[in-house]
């Protein structure tokens, strides 16, 4: 156990005093350098890794293995996971555009969590990347519209980020007249969007974690829907967003409605052709 504790203070999240940097513990590196101590851990090890490579020193494979393990296996697991990658490897269809996106979701965040380790510069490069990936995402559409492309700053805070966006996930629902309809709507059900904004915005302002009680209990009621494969179940059970696991869940939906506002055009045409 001892030799666990040692492992994980050189590691992992550390409340050591001596295993943060100056860098963290400066006025600007609290709010910069949140939740980056083990990535920044990480990058540690590699460094004293490639060092005792340069300086020949210890054994060579255990110190190639570091580089390994900290730099790529451990990054790509802590990523794939996040991202449900795994559920890739479900399913005898052909890989589709949305799950694309989450491999490419995957490797973008492996950069990331490296850059960030390595301290305010990796920071800096880290957010004029993903600033430079969504204005040429942007630029590819047929009517690309820039305005909200500075949010990506925000990546330099964040709580920061989370604060704000979850403020304006919270106004979502209350943006357009046909959503304020549908919140009137619905009422007092579990599905008005309502609840869920009003989590956010506690969150946001308490950081009681309401939104993700509400996200567990979407959660528990999709994976008990009797369309939900077993597997899909399990993984909304043990806390993936069903966005995650079912992305073409609204895809289908619209395909329907269009099928069905197309037969019904069809019907109403054929009629009206009959008539004359």
């Amino acid at each position: 156990m001892k030799e666990f504790r040692q492992v994980s203070e050189t590691s992992q999240q550390s409340s050591d005093p001596s295993k943060i940097s100056q860098q963290q513990s400066s006025d600007l590196g609290r709010v910069v350098l949140q939740f980056a101590n083990t990535p920044m851990q990480y990058a540690r090890i590699q460094k004293r890794a490639v060092q005792d490579i340069v300086n020949k020193r210890g054994d060579l494979k255990t110190n190639i293995s570091k580089i390994a393990y900290y730099g790529f296996l451990q990054n790509m697991l802590f990523n794939g996971l996040q991202q449900a990658v795994t559920s890739l490897g479900f399913g005898d269809d052909e890989m589709t555009e949305s799950e694309e996106k989450k491999l490419y979701k995957a490797a973008n965040g492996m950069l990331d969590s490296s850059l960030r380790g390595l301290g305010m510069a990796g920071v800096t490069v880290q957010v004029l990347k993903n600033l430079g990936i969504d204005v040429y995402d942007r630029s590819k559409r047929k009517r690309p519209e820039y305005s909200d492309s500075y949010k990506k700053l925000l990546d330099f805070s964040p709580s920061v980020k989370s604060k704000l966006g979850k403020f304006q996930s919270a106004a979502y629902p209350f943006d357009s007249k046909k959503r304020r309809e549908e919140v009137f709507q619905k009422g007092f059900n579990l599905d008005n969007p309502a609840y869920e904004s009003m989590a956010k915005v506690i969150t946001g302002t308490t950081n009681l974690p309401l939104d993700r009680v509400y996200t567990k209990i979407n959660n528990l009621s999709s994976a008990m829907d009797q369309e939900t494969e077993a597997w899909q179940s399990i993984a909304m059970v043990l806390g993936w967003p069903e966005w995650q696991i079912k992305p073409d869940k609204k895809t289908k939906s619209t395909k329907s409605n269009l099928k069905s506002g197309l037969k019904s055009g069809l019907k109403s045409g054929l009629k009206s052709s009959i008539k004359k």
